[in-house]
């Protein structure tokens, strides 16, 4: 298992794992292929430096898309796509994913908005976010604080108040 750079050649792979994933429940959404190759197209093009596949062989299982932006003065990260191949789900993929985003971006917070019935929920407090606020009936806001220093990870838990 490999996790690399996306590179834009990788989009219309990434885009048809995207569909078929998206297509399981709980989402059971039917996407158009054109359509998930200009989504993704248009998060690339934010910030492709955070976004990175895993590859099993020279096959794509899975990609994160994410970006940066500037935040009270300091740099936030959000996590706009998370997905893994249906077949390949189960086996750490998404973990080695967010630790390779970890690894690459600066900053001190990352911020993921995931549907409350998705398989991900289940792993978020392991890779450590924390579910800060319901945002409806069926979607959660995450957010983990992470500060690199050089080649040490420290992580810090964020606290909301009620």
């Amino acid at each position: 298992m490999e996790f690399r750079s996306c590179y834009e050649s990788d989009i219309d792979c990434c885009a048809k794992i995207l569909s078929e994933a998206y297509a399981q429940p709980p989402y059971n959404e039917k996407w158009e292929l054109e359509h998930a190759i200009a989504y993704l197209r248009r998060f690339y093009k934010f910030d492709p430096a955070l976004c990175f596949v895993a590859e099993n062989g020279a096959t794509i299982i899975g990609a994160i898309f994410a970006y940066s932006y500037p935040w009270h003065g300091g740099e936030n990260c959000y996590i706009q796509e998370i997905f893994v191949s249906p077949n390949s789900q189960g086996l750490s993929i998404g973990k080695g994913l967010i630790n390779k985003l970890s690894i690459s971006k600066s900053g001190n917070s990352t911020w993921l908005v995931a549907n409350e019935n998705s398989k991900l929920l289940i792993f978020i407090n392991h890779w450590g976010f924390l579910i800060m606020d319901r945002i409806n009936s069926s979607m959660v806001q995450c957010n983990k604080l992470i500060t690199i220093t050089g080649k040490r990870r420290k992580e810090r838990r964020a606290c909301c108040k009620r």
